[in-house]
């Protein structure tokens, strides 16, 4: 049985797709700047949020109309992706793809050679943004951009003071409380350089699979066929405990279907399954980062080389620690329990006995002296804690990028600055959507402080997507939708 297809061509598809694009973005872009508003929204489940972030927002948003729809979930997706890249820019970026797109669209120019410009136009703008970046180094400059961010001094002082003392390798981690306030704790954390298997395992708007208090099974090797685990699987569902992190060399056979089942159970049908998140061991230094693990988190070590296999093993033999977080490229474990003090003793030994890998030594003793700082956050109702929660998670990702890569003018105004130089065209005017969008929100005539500082991280990501993003678009001109069935009215 085939669904049918919504086929449009030309101007009738371009219609659809700009109508779509614009139903989402003419409601997320309210809520760019410090005078932006909220949006209200119930979930599937009944539950009602108030929040102002743009990711969270787009996912509630749908059209009847198959091609309109397909447009707003392109555009979704590339702002959930803009999200995970740059952690506060959804909705800068959503501002950004439909002005560029609109811009476009005025252009008498072909598809394609629209598309060239963009991107031409593009490379310019990146140049004069990396020219204009201001290092972000001291405390009190690290305080600014945390407080402009989240636009709440308190909050701002503790997520300057956590990311200072991290440092630009460090770790920032955002964990609810049932405790009112927000105040901020520092654990030991390990991370290695791998993420999740595959993006159906990601839980939350960030793209990341958030785990609490997890058994870790630690395999050196593939794993190909479900049964060599499901004995320690039932024995980790009889404790009570719902949540497992596999480390292994990677998943053949009947494994990766297995698990996507299991999640899409727990998750969407609401059934007491297992939720299994899996991540590949580092291939660089591969045995240093299985030791480790195994030290941080207490678990025992699988395979041929020890002779303990998964079918056989207990709940002893797992590894657990407090929180994992996995993104698509790392994997931070917060709070293991194990004793590191006597390998690194033992590691500075070995190093000042070398000769040479002086530096390695030094990397794998910071890998397990990592300390993460993690922020708690509390509130007296749920819609006020996801408020706050998206606030601050937003703000950290804002501050670490500074960090990272500099600031520059915020409030839209670098990009407007940037536009002034550019040659006419497409860019020219579209670069200036964020800014005169945060004076409409602020009802004209809103004076941005000199103070006010965004990420050249978020910024430069930003406009790497909605240029490719609108440069997509404008180079289509036939779309095939899926048409959904419906309950009959």
């Amino acid at each position: 049985m085939y669904n049918e297809k919504d086929i449009k061509e030309n101007k009738e598809s371009m219609d659809s797709l700009v109508k779509g694009i614009d139903t989402l973005a003419n409601i997320v872009k309210q809520t760019l700047g410090p005078k932006g508003r909220n949006v209200m929204f119930e979930d599937q489940w009944g539950i009602s949020r108030i929040t102002n972030d743009g990711v969270t927002i787009a996912k509630q948003i749908f059209s009847k109309d198959e091609t309109e729809n397909m447009a707003i979930n392109s555009l979704k997706q590339n702002a959930a992706r803009t999200n995970m890249q740059a952690g506060d820019a959804s909705t800068t970026f959503i501002t950004l793809a439909q002005s560029i797109l609109h811009e476009g669209l005025k252009s008498t120019k072909h598809p394609l050679e629209k598309r060239d410009e963009i991107n031409r136009d593009c490379q310019v703008a990146l140049g004069e943004l990396k020219k204009s970046a201001k290092p972000v180094k001291t405390f009190e400059e690290i305080k600014q951009i945390a407080i402009v961010s989240c636009e709440d001094e308190t909050i701002g002082s503790i997520i300057a003071e956590a990311t200072y003392k991290v440092g630009k390798e460090g770790q920032v981690s955002v964990q609810e409380s049932e405790v009112n306030g927000v105040r901020i704790e520092y654990i030991n954390g390990l991370e290695i350089d791998e993420g999740y298997i595959a993006e159906f395992m990601m839980n939350n708007e960030r793209g990341e699979a958030v785990l609490h208090n997890p058994y870790i099974l630690i395999v050196d090797s593939k794993l190909s066929n479900i049964k060599d685990i499901l004995p320690i699987m039932q024995k980790v569902a009889d404790s009570g405990k719902n949540e497992v992190l596999l480390l292994c060399d990677g998943l053949d056979g009947n494994m990766l279907p297995t698990i996507a089942k299991n999640i899409y159970a727990k998750r969407v049908e609401r059934k007491p399954f297992l939720e299994v998140i899996a991540v590949k061991f580092p291939a660089i230094r591969k045995p240093e980062f299985i030791e480790d693990i195994a030290l941080v988190t207490e678990g025992k070590i699988m395979g041929m080389k020890t002779g303990l296999f998964p079918d056989e093993a207990t709940l002893d033999d797992l590894g657990t620690c407090e929180k994992v977080v996995i993104t698509t490229k790392k994997t931070v474990f917060i709070g293991g329990k194990g004793n590191v003090e006597e390998k690194i003793e033992t590691l500075r030994n070995q190093r000042d006995a070398s000769e040479i890998n002086k530096d390695a030594y030094d990397a794998r003793i910071a890998r397990l002296k990592g300390e993460v700082a993690v922020i708690k956050v509390g509130a007296a109702s749920g819609v006020d804690l996801g408020y706050i929660r998206d606030k601050i998670e937003d703000a950290v990702y804002a501050t670490k990028g500074a960090v990272e890569e500099g600031a520059v003018k915020g409030g839209g105004v670098a990009l407007k600055m940037i536009a002034l130089d550019l040659p006419d065209g497409i860019l020219k005017e579209a670069l200036q959507a964020p800014y005169n969008q945060i004076q409409e929100n602020a009802g004209g005539n809103f004076k941005i402080k000199d103070n006010v500082m965004d990420s050249v991280k978020s910024t430069r990501i930003v406009l790497e997507n909605a240029a490719s993003f609108a440069g997509a678009v404008l180079t289509t001109s036939a779309s095939v939708a899926t048409c959904r069935i419906r309950p009959k009215e």
